[in-house]
């Protein structure tokens, strides 16, 4: 932006907005013609402007009005701001932004990756066919490690390497350890700030990074949005390929989901008992209940627009609908803060092959309170690396 606007960064907490069917596109909401073109910022992200303009930036530019705030937010349902771009310096007397908020030194840390696209742009989903397969896990990869004052400690994982949309099977079987003589040289993130700690500020943000690729001879390209829930205690990282570069072979737009909780008990999030849900669609709403228990869900024969609490009353078996939900049928029906926010490719009872994607983000010390979102998406868009949302479906538990 040019020099005589005032640029304030600052922290915003998950905030969950409310959906409409305007989420149905990432359009422009509202009229452009008058509006402005940014400076490029070398990032795809989601936007929204105070005017009413919203989308995703368009190779690296977004439309905005004279006097307008911008929002950036790290998915699409606007449910993560990232950071916001002020005309006005905001109010942040309830922000301590020099406070030491994360420090991982010293603890065993488990680093979860979902890869939502490979390095030429194909769109990565989980394959829920292939859930008996031994040690496949599709776009779904981890790492455990330590970091402490000398180095980091890696130990035996499944691995975050990955071949187009599968993960590589992991030949690591003892823990090693690299010395680290300057932690000065990492900017945030897990090793910048395990020293000396970061502060909100340092965690919430983007960034374009570019570094050497081993045995290679080149460079890798992409924009990282990086943002710390302090309730939760969860980093969340999302990272993508900015397109060709000089000396890149290939189409640079490969996408990861990063997630690195404080908490050890995120690995196994249960998902039995009541919820409401609201889907979205482009021609109409749907409302209802279901009870998930263990690997089974449950619809009433009875319709009312609160859900009957009385579990006996939920006796239709409606799993079929869910095949999506694959990760109730892990041992003890529990799943990973990964595995609940990857992308899925299954059939239907029609046995037509659909795509959907799951969203899941605690917002609290409560990590099993979050509502769980799921996009449905055009099948016919896929195989053109388009994820067009026919309808968006959010579940919440019933307390």
């Amino acid at each position: 932006m040019s020099g005589n606007k005032i640029i304030k960064i600052n922290f915003i907490k998950f905030i969950f907005l409310t959906t409409t069917t305007t989420m149905m596109s990432s359009k422009t909401i509202a009229d452009t013609k008058k509006a402005q073109l940014s400076e490029k910022m070398d990032i795809e992200i989601y936007y929204e402007t105070s005017s009413g303009l919203s989308g995703l930036t368009n190779n690296g530019y977004y439309n905005f009005n004279t006097g307008d705030d911008v929002t950036f937010y790290l998915t699409e349902n606007k449910k993560i701001e990232i950071l916001k771009l002020n005309k006005k310096l905001s109010n942040s007397k309830n922000t301590n932004f020099k406070e030491v908020v994360f420090q991982p030194l010293d603890k065993t840390l488990t680093n979860y990756v979902v890869q939502k696209a490979d390095k030429n742009g194909d769109l990565c989903f989980y394959d829920v066919s292939q859930y008996s397969t031994e040690n496949y896990t599709g776009p779904i990869g981890e790492t455990y490690y330590k970091v402490t004052t000398k180095g980091i400690y890696e130990y035996p994982s499944i691995g975050d390497d990955f071949t187009n949309c599968e993960r590589k099977p992991s030949t690591k079987k003892n823990v090693s350890f690299e010395p680290i003589d300057d932690f000065s040289r990492f900017e945030g993130g897990i090793l910048g700030c395990a020293l000396n700690g970061c502060s909100i500020k340092d965690l919430n943000g983007y960034s374009l990074t570019a570094y050497a690729v081993e045995n290679k001879g080149n460079e890798k390209y992409r924009s990282v949005a990086m943002h710390y829930d302090q309730d939760s205690k969860i980093l969340v990282e999302k990272s993508k390929g900015i397109g060709k570069q000089d000396g890149i072979s290939h189409l640079n737009l490969a996408e990861y989901l990063w997630l690195t909780p404080l908490k050890e008990d995120i690995d196994s999030l249960k998902f039995n008992g009541l919820w409401r849900y609201r889907e979205i669609g482009q021609e109409e709403i749907k409302t209802g209940c279901i009870l998930i228990k263990g690997d089974q869900i449950f619809e009433s024969n009875k319709t009312k627009s609160n859900c009957i609490k009385s579990v006996e009353s939920y006796k239709i078996d409606v799993s079929s609908k869910y095949i999506d939900m694959w990760w109730l049928k892990n041992k003890g029906a529990t799943a990973t803060i990964a595995q609940v926010n990857a992308a899925v490719k299954y059939k239907d009872q029609n046995n037509i092959v659909q795509y959907t994607e799951w969203e899941y983000f605690p917002i609290s010390d409560d990590l099993e309170s979050a509502p769980l979102y799921k996009y449905s998406y055009n099948p016919n868009e896929i195989k053109n690396k388009k994820k067009e949302i026919f309808s968006i479906t959010t579940f919440e538990r019933v307390k």
